[in-house]
């Protein structure tokens, strides 16, 4: 049988000449789609660890046929704006009562996905055929659809039969339904939400997805847990079914999703790029300023920056430069500070830092006669000398969620105390308990750890250079520790190429502020950092929000699209609450939210303000720039103040204490 009768219903199609857009991480094509004519075949992506690349399952959804034909690649986005596969599995799918029975067609099959217009296009390259999908509604997505009380999880439709989930009010784990029964455990993986992290650090295989926000505004990470043993029946084969490797790989890249007015932020509080960037710009700074050795160890920062200050010929921000890695495998990367060198010296690191409790934290400076390197992808080897006849290696592991450095092995060629037999080894904790052995047991237990990773930093100038790096402040939504009594001066906190805007919703009565630093062609954003923006003028960080289309806003609400889901949120309590149901619909005009850039807030502020003298404050609001007299006045008062200037909608009426100078966007 070359092709089922069911194989070819899969591919019917609508012929199309359309110009495709680009597939990069801007367009969201995760989640499940269906074939355009009949919704009978389903296309599940996935977001794999690699950047631009996807996991992709096509099946026949139906459960009451005798055989399915599936699909299952990984594709990857090429310089076309496509994603191209060469991987490519086709199988025939046997149902007979309870049991399932796979027949491989084919590998090696190969093909592109296309998106136009919120549409997939399929083309596979061996049956020369075309097949258009679209999103799936939500009755498509029932079936797969595991939740709890904080979050649901989606898994492909191909692996539908194939397992069990528990859940619990906080954790989902899913089971190979097979293994189960055979009573052997069964377990393939689980994701649970945690609000200390410390709770999850030292979990063995347990690794952090991402964080989620619930609706009362407690912050969780979400972090997924595989087995540790063997939890199928390996009596039949040592090799796990494929069903079950498919399940174990799936919780690395499975489709998270908020629920009940919870909110799920995949990556968050992970990336590097998101975590340190005030610790680079320290370094940055002490380069500049030329710290001395005091003052860099009394900021926990190596002293090897001063030395290597005094190479006049060279511009120190080159020569160090910075590395995001996660050297202990927990999902969160650690920020390695090191030199950018040859030889011996390459992938040196002069500092360690990593997060604890959801803060960055400084782990261990290193020197020129101390140095510290990864090894082995996810050990910390320090390299020390303590002269010609003495030196060393120690091997540590670093604890998750802690500074700890936890000793593994240390290595010691020591010929003050053996002259004849210098070759130690220790395994304990205790520094003092060493074995004398010989050289080639030395040699050759060491060999094990010298595999070090020659990082290729990234310069210190480059990140100085970078002025549209993207803010994330997830952690100051939920701890706030700075608030603003106008948001002119929050302004001031940002390069003049970024963009703002303020929104004022009736529900709340008070106004929102929201900065990017990016928008789209019509001056709309996808997301931003939000400020809660209060009547009595001081501005409070509510944290940085995204959505899948452009920010928007109706009278009553501010909206947010999750995929095709529009959350609604408006301010309570300082704080952007979603709006879980209405007693009563209401019919909303909804438009898009503009900005501006805030250089063009300082432009006019330094146009009109430059006869005012030392008892004059500015400020920028509602689409006008002011001018405040009799500065003494407390600064709380401010806002009262610019409230007299516009009353009953007179915005150029002049005041004893305000004037209204120029209206910013006529």
């Amino acid at each position: 049988m070359k092709k089922s009768v069911i194989f070819i219903l899969f591919f019917i199609l609508l012929a199309t000449k359309s110009v495709f857009a680009s597939i990069n991480p801007d367009n969201n094509i995760t989640g499940r789609w269906a074939e355009k004519i009949s919704e009978r075949v389903v296309m599940d992506i996935y977001s794999d660890k690699q950047e631009n690349e996807y996991q992709i399952f096509i099946t026949w959804r139906e459960d009451n046929l005798a055989q399915k034909d599936v699909y299952r690649f990984k594709a990857k986005s090429d310089k076309n704006g496509v994603l191209k596969y060469n991987n490519g599995i086709h199988i025939y799918r046997f149902y007979d009562n309870n049991n399932i029975e796979d027949k491989t067609d084919y590998v090696n099959g190969s093909g592109i996905i296309k998106i136009n217009n919120n549409k997939i296009i399929w083309i596979d390259n061996k049956d020369k055929t075309e097949t258009e999908f679209i999103r799936a509604n939500k009755d498509l997505l029932k079936d797969t659809t595991v939740k709890n009380k904080l979050f649901s999880i989606t898994l492909p439709e191909e692996l539908k039969g194939f397992y069990e989930a528990k859940t619990e009010k906080d954790k989902i784990s899913v089971f190979h339904k097979e293994s189960k029964q055979a009573g052997f455990g069964g377990f393939a993986f689980g994701i649970k939400a945690y609000k200390n992290p410390a709770d999850h650090a030292v979990l063995p295989g347990s690794r952090k997805l991402g964080e989620l926000a619930d609706k009362r505004g407690y912050l969780y990470d979400i972090v997924l847990k595989n087995p540790t043993d063997v939890q199928y029946d390996y009596t039949k084969s040592s090799n796990a079914p494929e069903s079950y490797k498919l399940l174990y790989d799936i919780g690395d890249i499975i489709d998270i999703q908020g629920i009940k007015g919870s909110t799920y932020f995949k990556n968050q509080g992970m990336k590097g790029e998101d975590l340190y960037k005030e610790i680079i710009n320290k370094h940055i700074t002490a380069i500049k300023e030329k710290w001395d050795s005091e003052k860099l160890e009394k900021e926990d920062m190596s002293y090897m920056y001063n030395v290597l200050a005094s190479d006049k010929t060279k511009n120190l921000l080159n020569k160090i430069g910075y590395k995001y890695f996660d050297v202990n495998a927990d999902g969160i990367e650690e920020l390695l500070i090191g030199e950018i060198a040859k030889g011996s010296w390459k992938g040196v690191i002069y500092d360690i830092y990593t997060m604890v409790n959801r803060e960055p934290k400084h782990v261990i400076s290193g020197g020129s006669r101390n140095r510290y390197y990864v090894c082995d992808y996810s050990f910390i080897c320090n390299e020390y000398s303590s002269g010609a006849m003495e030196s060393g290696v120690r091997v540590y592991n670093l604890v998750e969620n802690s500074t700890e450095l936890f000793p593994q092995v240390n290595f010691k060629y020591d010929g003050y105390t053996n002259p004849k037999k210098p070759w130690f080894l220790s395994y304990s904790t205790n520094t003092e308990e060493w074995e004398n052995v010989s050289e080639q047991t030395f040699k050759e237990r060491k060999k094990v750890f010298e595999r070090y990773e020659r990082f290729d930093f990234i310069p210190l100038k480059k990140f100085a250079e970078n002025k549209n790096m993207k803010i994330q402040t997830l952690e100051d939504k939920y701890n706030p520790n700075k608030d603003y009594f106008d948001y002119s001066v929050v302004l001031t906190e940002f390069p003049k190429n970024y963009y703002y805007t303020t929104v004022k919703i009736n529900k709340s009565k008070e106004r929102i502020l929201i900065i990017t630093d990016k928008v789209n062609a019509d001056k709309t954003s996808n997301y931003g950092l939000f400020y809660y923006f209060a009547n009595n003028g001081f501005v409070y960080p509510l944290g940085y929000l995204e959505s899948t289309k452009p920010l928007s806003q109706s009278k009553n609400y501010l909206y947010l699209t999750n995929k095709n889901s529009d959350i609604k949120y408006y301010i309570s309590d300082k704080k952007l609450a979603i709006i879980k149901s209405e007693t009563k619909k209401i019919n909303e005009t909804v438009h898009n939210i503009k900005f501006e850039t805030i250089e063009s807030a300082e432009k006019f502020a330094s146009d009109f303000g430059e006869a005012a003298g030392d008892d004059v404050v500015k400020t920028v609001a509602d689409g006008f720039y002011f001018e405040y007299h009799k500065p003494q006045y407390k600064k709380k008062y401010i806002r009262s103040l610019m409230d007299e200037c516009i009353k009953d909608g007179v915005k150029t009426q002049v005041q004893m204490y305000c004037c209204v100078v120029k209206k910013l966007h006529p």
